[in-house]
């Protein structure tokens, strides 16, 4: 977190605090395990996000298939999947 510029410290900080507390509710029901796959799926997101970002500055146009691989997880499908809860 150190190399972050302050601003993201703010929001890496933030996204922290909104993972406790979901985690403290989810052990209510015993189900905080849930917050580890989520967990992993924001950080793939993210990585997804860098590399378009990478594209963009390296003016860059990827082949279809890099496109579409990367695209699996900035669609946001994996990430929003580790939040759903079948039946609640």
């Amino acid at each position: 977190m150190e190399q972050l510029s302050s601003y993201m410290k703010l929001l890496y900080s933030a996204l922290l605090n909104v993972y406790s507390e979901v985690e403290k509710e989810l052990a209510k029901e015993n189900e905080s395990f849930r917050i580890n796959y989520s967990i992993t799926a924001m950080k793939k997101l993210v990585r997804s996000y860098f590399e378009e970002a990478k594209w963009y500055h390296g003016n860059k146009v990827p082949t279809m298939e890099e496109y579409v691989k990367n695209g699996s997880q900035t669609s946001n499908t994996p990430c929003l999947a580790t939040f759903l809860r079948h039946g609640k």
